[in-house]
């Protein structure tokens, strides 16, 4: 039989009506439960989110990018190039750097210097300029002028910082990044499915400590350094202005020394190819005002 019952319509302002009677059941519900809780998260000061995250290693104990703890040294400003150029004039080479903006003058005492077109801060691990040509000799080798040598170590081991040719990884990369030795082994182990590494004149083993850490030992197996020959015939450019440089490189906390690396897809070999210079940290730089990178300040 059909149901000829009156249905009861929903009119709009019933409907209004049932919505706010929800709204506040659901308003005393969440008051009732939540109100406490963040009553208490409030008066303790502090939210998950604001937890600091503990620093993530790269091997090697779990340390930063291996630049070392030390502290860094003050780096000695000019006012001016013409009180540079008094204070450690003339200049041997003066040039435009790697980076667009920025020049390089070496300093009669064989001083570096950076030079800024504007206020601005060079990004850490920057590329500034380069060695030049060159060739790996062993460390035994006689009669090279300690000015054109460039050593080769692993001072901070797997934390060492080294520059990687990205396309030798991938094909479709053509950047050059800086990393630590550990970072750079570990994704040449995910990359290319390898299991023990070859790295030239260098001995590489995995290890892991008492605590589980996991990390590679690295010593150099036939030690070598980088003879650097110039041609003096011609102006030095960025490539090769720190050709006699390194030591006033690695005497101040404002430069670095690094080695860029490719991966030989071939034979599964690490290969090195020339060092660089780079900047150790974020430097601040004054339009027009040069500053000492070595620890002598050009004094």
């Amino acid at each position: 039989m059909q149901d000829c019952r009156k249905q009861q319509k929903t009119t709009p302002a019933l409907f209004c009506r049932k919505v706010v009677l929800r709204f506040e059941e659901l308003k005393k519900d969440h008051t009732a439960k939540y109100q406490n809780l963040l009553k208490q998260v409030l008066q303790s000061g502090t939210l998950v989110e604001d937890q600091p995250t503990p620093p993530t290693g790269e091997g090697g104990g779990g340390g930063g990018e291996g630049e070392g703890s030390t502290a860094e040294q003050q780096l000695k400003s000019f006012g001016s190039v013409a009180e540079l150029e008094t204070a450690d004039g003339p200049f041997i080479a003066r040039c435009a750097s790697e980076i667009t903006g920025i020049e390089v003058i070496k300093g009669k005492s064989g001083q570096i210097y950076l030079l800024s077109d504007r206020a601005r801060i060079i990004s850490k691990h920057s590329l500034v300029g380069g060695f030049g040509t060159g060739k790996y000799v062993p460390t035994s080798t006689s009669g090279v002028e300690e000015s054109r040598k460039v050593l080769m170590t692993w001072p901070l081991g797997d934390k060492t910082m080294m520059q990687i040719d990205q396309q030798s990884l991938n094909v479709d990369q053509t950047s050059f990044d800086m990393m630590t030795l550990y970072k750079y082994l570990t994704t040449v182990e995910r990359l290319k499915r390898v299991t023990s590494h070859s790295v030239s004149y260098s001995e590489i083993t995995r290890q892991t400590d008492s605590t589980g850490q996991d990390s590679f030992k690295v010593e150099l197996k036939t030690p070598h350094f980088y003879q650097t020959l110039p041609d003096l015939t011609k102006a030095l450019t960025c490539k090769s202005i720190f050709f006699d440089s390194y030591q006033i490189i690695e005497s101040g906390s404002g430069l670095m020394t690094a080695f860029r690396y490719r991966f030989d897809r071939v034979n599964a070999v690490t290969k090195v190819q020339k060092p660089y210079c780079f900047a150790r940290r974020a430097i601040s730089m004054e339009a027009s005002k040069p500053i000492a990178m070595g620890s002598a300040g050009g004094q």
